[in-house]
């Protein structure tokens, strides 16, 4: 799944989604319900993730650089680098 630079909405998403791997670099994911969802290994870098719920979310190795994490639910999210 490519989405650089694209502006997508949180509707977009299924809670669960297997989203490894995916680039999703400066997507506005604002208020996202990601909960449970695959990010590992995504390029996440300039993402606004702004009062996403991002609970059990898998973020191993994930890339974070410069996303905005303001609200965010992490509760049980797995980061690791």
């Amino acid at each position: 799944m490519e989405a650089e630079g694209a502006k997508m909405r949180a509707r977009e998403f299924i809670v669960g989604s297997d989203l490894k791997d995916a680039d999703l670099h400066g997507v506005n994911l604002y208020e996202a319900d990601l909960s449970r969802a695959d990010l590992q290994g995504n390029d996440l870098d300039d993402a606004d993730l702004s009062r996403a719920n991002l609970s059990e979310v898998n973020l191993s190795e994930a890339l974070l650089r410069g996303a905005d994490l303001y609200g965010t639910n992490l509760k049980g999210a797995r980061v690791t680098l």
